[in-house]
């Protein structure tokens, strides 16, 4: 199965789709394709349907949705294990939220925040050399990532700061990114106090 990202660089998602399925190893039903997208928009369902995929979940992924997508195309390979009671997490977090939509797998939860730590700590420094060359396609796709991500791990006040400036980056308004880049760093350095160094 492949999970597709619908927006990525150099080659968007129905053009990786549409490759794919020009090999006939790699027919409808031999291999699944299940179109993610954080733009869950009217149509995008049908848009990705009418391009040669078999599914489509929107982001921030509800792993129930996923599971769902997984069990209409994949044989189930075991029973699921049994989870632990949700973990505390500081308020900035919405832990609630997240653990529902991963299956309330605390597990996971603490994985996927120590990745975000990992992987995303330094994108505001990122987006601001960025927005300064300026690159704005490169701001745009790391701050379309950040919103996706933040939202996945309950990081919802971040979520919302990188929407700010994904929109302030696509309406060409560089009058906007000083504030929203002060803001988007102030509440990367809370969610990452949050998640801590565990």
């Amino acid at each position: 199965m492949v999970l597709m990202d619908i927006q990525m660089p150099g080659m968007d998602g129905y053009q990786a789709t549409a490759q794919i399925r020009t090999n006939p190893r790699f027919t409808y039903q031999r291999l699944p394709i299940i179109a993610m997208t954080a733009n869950a928009l009217a149509g995008d369902r049908e848009k990705a349907l009418e391009a040669g995929m078999n599914d489509y979940v929107p982001k921030p992924v509800d792993v129930r949705q996923l599971a769902a997508a997984l069990l209409r195309w994949l044989a189930p390979q075991g029973s699921v294990p049994a989870q632990q009671a949700p973990i505390p997490a500081p308020q900035v977090l919405n832990t609630r939220s997240a653990l529902e939509r991963l299956g309330d797998n605390p597990q996971l939860y603490q994985r996927l925040q120590r990745l975000f730590r990992d992987s995303h700590s330094a994108d505001v420094t990122a987006l601001r050399a960025a927005l300064e060359q300026p690159d704005l396609e490169l701001a745009h796709r790391i701050v379309h990532t950040l919103k996706g991500v933040a939202a996945t791990i309950g990081a919802e006040a971040l979520a919302g700061l990188a929407r700010r400036l994904e929109s302030a980056i696509l309406a060409r308004d560089a009058s906007l990114y000083p504030a929203c880049l002060h803001d988007l760093d102030q509440e990367m350095s809370t969610v990452l106090a949050a998640i801590g160094s565990g």
